[in-house]
């Protein structure tokens, strides 16, 4: 499946592409709220602004993905590779990330306002700088409430 042929789809109504793979496409902008896309790969694609408010992404590869500015309000990322991944401004207000794989993610200046990191694998490469986390979860279940 192209990307064109996935934003074609879904203007006309569809919403469940479990299992696609779009790897390395560019879906800039594109809106995509409420989408499903459990068990898709979208591998260093390019999602800067994308609108995924409500998407289901659970257990998504989105290894080296750019994610920037995009918004994940209430999107359930539970056990998706986020490894490499680019979320840098991005809004994760209330987004499920429980279980997932940060690896060398990158959120400077994200909002995670009360969202779930319980049980995410993090390493010392990821980076959190000036990321907003109040009442977040964080992966060792505490509540966090400053930005770091």
């Amino acid at each position: 499946m192209t990307a064109e042929e996935l934003l074609e789809r879904y203007a006309s109504g569809e919403r469940d592409f479990t299992g696609v793979i779009l790897n390395g496409w560019d879906f800039t902008g594109a809106d995509l709220r409420g989408i499903n896309l459990s068990k898709a790969s979208l591998g260093e694609a390019y999602l800067e602004g994308v609108q995924l408010d409500g998407a289901i992404l659970r257990n998504a590869h989105l290894g080296q993905a750019y994610l920037g500015k995009s918004s994940l309000r209430e999107c359930d990322l539970t056990g998706a590779n986020l490894g490499y991944c680019s979320l840098a401004g991005a809004d994760l207000t209330k987004a499920k990330l429980t279980g997932v794989f940060l690896c060398s993610a990158e959120f400077n200046y994200a909002n995670m306002t009360e969202a779930d990191l319980s049980a995410a694998k993090t390493d010392k490469g990821t980076c959190f700088y000036k990321v907003i986390f109040s009442n977040t979860v964080m992966p060792d279940k505490s509540l966090c409430s400053d930005t770091a």
